[in-house]
């Protein structure tokens, strides 16, 4: 009983984490005062949050600009940490690639397109989408380990496992890509069926669910910056 009260506990400290987060992102910096109005939870329970998002990266203080300032204490002001970290959303299809870096606020800072050749075999096509992946990464600065979430969108059907369904893309059936590519890329890869992700919404279902994290990449085609 005690463990099912402590999961409970930790499912509710991780659904309070992410609304703070949510509203930071939406709108920085903001106050605590801003921050409690905003989430509705009580002020000693963002407070909390607040210094444990601080601590592991997310959020950062930042300072009141010289005509905002009044006498007395200032309030904490505080933003979130776009720059952090680095999402990448991936469309790869039978006859193109594209790749999309994205910062954690959605904003994209490059995207690439190439045309690749329709006869490619399977395993050619996951050797080329390694390869450009590598290097797209390499001519932006960032080491695999800086990605902290890579979205794939591939034609065909996808299932809850990520496995791909479907013959468009030869010898593709059956295939859990992310495996494939995770000795190479140490963080959460998402696959999709590609046209789930160009409709993702949040009256879309099962894509939104599952592409949250990597959205503001693959839109354009969660993990810690102390992890």
């Amino acid at each position: 009983m005690a463990g099912a009260r402590g999961h409970d506990l930790a499912a509710l400290r991780g659904l309070n984490t992410g609304v703070v987060l949510r509203a930071l992102r939406r709108e920085s910096p903001q106050t605590v005062s801003q921050l409690t109005a905003a989430t509705g939870l009580s002020r000693p329970t963002v407070e909390a949050l607040v210094d444990e998002l601080v601590s592991q990266g997310w959020i950062s203080e930042t300072g009141i600009p010289p005509a905002g300032r009044t006498p007395g204490r200032p309030a904490r002001r505080l933003r979130f940490r776009s720059e952090a970290g680095h999402v990448v959303g991936v469309d790869i299809g039978l006859r193109k690639i594209v790749l999309v870096l994205a910062r954690l606020d959605g904003e994209v800072v490059a995207r690439e397109r190439e045309d690749i050749a329709e006869e490619l075999s399977g395993t050619e096509r996951i050797e080329l989408l390694r390869g450009r992946l590598r290097r797209f990464l390499a001519d932006h600065g960032l080491r695999a380990e800086a990605v902290w979430a890579i979205g794939i969108g591939v034609p065909g059907m996808v299932d809850d496992t990520g496995r791909i369904r479907s013959v468009i893309v030869p010898e593709w059936t059956d295939l859990d890509l992310a495996r494939r590519l995770a000795d190479d890329f140490p963080c959460r890869i998402l696959v999709e069926n590609d046209v789930n992700l160009a409709r993702c919404s949040p009256s879309t279902g099962r894509a939104r669910r599952r592409s949250r994290t990597t959205w503001p990449a693959c839109s354009s085609a969660g993990a810690s910056p102390a992890a």
